[in-house]
């Protein structure tokens, strides 16, 4: 009686890489499901343009100097569609040029929130986190806006963030 065994060390067979194949092709389809949508980027894009116009344009000195610019999965191009519900998040930085480390991290932020305030359509969307701003645009996205300032003590361009709850300056630890 002879007994064949199949030979697992074989790599490249044509049913291995056939199967190789179509898993390739089925993660390829499962991530284009998850990606945002070019509308969906667009809209948020552009949302967040005209906040960063808005802050950039008060009559505060502090603040005509605001850049806002995206950070995280958005910056990065790999944000995903929520798995619940429909709205995905934008973080967003308000890097205020115009600010000393010695200012206090608490009036810094509601400097931001304050201007954001000023605006009535931002007004019904706007919530307190405990170091950003977020602006709900309900059942679509919304943008996480995070004030900034130089960190001193940082040679590589650092940010510090307020904290609400230690209400002092925090190094920021992510960077697109």
């Amino acid at each position: 009686m002879k007994i064949e065994t199949k030979d697992t060390n074989q790599i490249g067979t044509q049913p291995d890489f056939s199967k190789k194949i179509d898993v390739m092709r089925l993660l390829g389809h499962v991530c284009q499901e998850l990606d945002l949508t070019e509308s969906q980027v667009e809209s948020a894009q552009s949302s967040y343009e005209v906040v960063g116009r808005w802050l950039s344009e008060s009559s505060l000195s502090e603040l005509q100097s605001a850049i806002i610019y995206a950070q995280g999965s958005i910056a990065l191009g790999t944000a995903n569609r929520p798995i619940r519900g429909n709205e995905f998040d934008v973080d967003l930085v308000c890097h205020l040029l115009a600010i000393p480390a010695t200012a206090d991290p608490v009036i810094v932020k509601r400097l931001v929130g304050d201007r954001l305030r000023e605006n009535e359509r931002y007004r019904g969307m706007l919530e307190e986190k405990q170091r950003c701003w977020r602006l709900n645009y309900a059942g679509q996205y919304h943008l996480d806006i995070t004030p900034s300032i130089v960190n001193p003590r940082c040679s590589n361009g650092g940010e510090l963030v307020p904290d609400r709850m230690l209400r002092q300056w925090k190094a920021m630890r992510w960077r697109p």
